[in-house]
């Protein structure tokens, strides 16, 4: 009876074993499952690695982890890889990060700088890695904006996508944030608009407006589609003692030797006999401009469309 007792307790023992170490497996295999990898993602994404990163995505990794200095999407923006860009976003890479504005993708000084002696054959080495990387960056910000990310923020200097973009002269870039953008008319001189015209005007009183940066970076597609959109070709900066002011974005253009683009706004109504303030208590005509910056094809176009010559820099009325 004893011995019995004894062999019984002995299974159920055996049992409750096996039942635990099952229970055990069970809970581990759990925890592989959903371990989020997050760590893992953060390192192949800094370290630009495109086959890993999407190996741990399908693994199911989570693509928003972050370490509170950087987050998978950040890194991928951060090398301009498009490809691990849209890997993230599919597997649910959402933009909540404040540093993951669109301010973050924004074309630098020395892009825009390189941009533009390219697009005024200034350059003479070899720019198709260069190239390369623009339209990598192209990409990414189309994705973005696609994405419904916030067109309309403004880094420390207030510049918004928008300007960014024209200053660098991507066009197919200005003409998807134009679509995005509220308040801006969508054909020139289109005056029934009810909201578009005014509020346009609105802004360009405030100080430089796109058309002003598309002016500086002169790409010829870039000028015309925000003409087209509804700003003002004779809209000018607020004026500011020390620092000058009362540019137009025809200035702007001579001011940069944007000779194309010099054509395009006053071909539509750009006012040539203009002057702008120096600062100072002086002012400059934009033939003295074109004449003091050394643009003479700029000066002759100018002239040939009835320009009047002024004398040397004189003190502002």
């Amino acid at each position: 009876m004893i011995y019995f007792r004894t062999s019984s307790c002995n299974i159920i023992n055996r049992h409750l074993n096996l039942f635990r170490m099952t229970v055990h497996i069970f809970i581990f295999i759990i925890f592989l499952g959903c371990k989020s990898f997050g760590p893992e993602i953060l390192m192949s994404t800094g370290k630009n690695d495109l086959t890993t990163t999407e190996h741990l995505i399908k693994k199911g990794a989570d693509v928003n982890h972050t370490d509170t200095i950087s987050t998978p999407l950040y890194n991928a923006i951060k090398h301009y890889n498009a490809a691990m860009v849209k890997s993230l976003l599919k597997g649910g890479a959402t933009p909540e990060d404040n540093r993951l504005a669109l301010i973050n993708v924004y074309f630098t000084d020395n892009e825009i700088d390189t941009l533009r002696n390219i697009r005024q054959k200034r350059s003479k080495i070899d720019n198709s890695n260069f190239l390369e990387k623009i339209d990598e960056k192209n990409q990414i910000i189309k994705m973005l904006i696609d994405g419904g990310w916030n067109t309309n923020v403004q880094n420390k200097k207030g510049i918004t996508p928008l300007k960014n973009v024209a200053l660098a002269g991507q066009p197919g870039l200005v003409k998807m944030l134009l679509q995005k953008q509220s308040g801006v008319v969508q054909h020139r001189n289109n005056k029934r608009s009810r909201t578009g015209h005014h509020q346009v005007a609105r802004i360009q009183r405030r100080g430089l407006t796109p058309l002003h940066y598309a002016g500086m970076g002169g790409e010829p597609e870039t000028v015309k589609l925000l003409i087209e959109a509804g700003y003002d070709v004779n809209a000018k900066t607020e004026i500011i003692h020390k620092s000058g002011g009362h540019w137009s974005a025809l200035a702007f253009a001579v001011d940069h030797g944007n000779y194309e683009a010099v054509k395009i706004l006053v071909e539509n109504g750009a006012e040539i006999n203009d002057s702008v303030y120096w600062g100072y208590g002086e002012s400059r005509s934009i033939y003295e401009l074109a004449r003091w910056k050394g643009e003479t094809n700029v000066l002759k176009y100018l002239m040939n469309k009835g320009m009047k010559a002024t004398p040397d820099p004189r003190p502002c009325n």
